[in-house]
């Protein structure tokens, strides 16, 4: 279990206005779990890499959002910790 922990490829998206759960619903269906926390309301995590246009078409946003892309569920480039 913990190797598949630092093999997981993710995807963080930052911005300034926090997401709304009809966004974080749509990004359900591109990457299957969405990870949010109260604490955090402009970020969320996706799990599997994804670019800026992808999420951008997904959710048909005009507004651009911060896109990393990172690699194991302990990074410590992820907001919050994830299970």
């Amino acid at each position: 279990m913990k190797r598949n922990q630092d093999d997981a490829k993710l995807t963080i998206l930052y911005r300034e206005d926090a997401w709304k759960n009809t966004e974080t619903y749509s990004l359900t269906n591109l990457a299957g779990t969405v990870f949010r926390h109260g604490s955090y309301p402009n970020y969320l995590i996706l799990c599997g890499h994804y670019t800026e246009i992808e999420i951008l078409n997904t959710l048909a946003l005009c507004t651009p959002c911060k896109v990393t892309q990172v690699v194991g569920c302990d990074n410590e480039q992820l907001p919050f910790p994830i299970e």
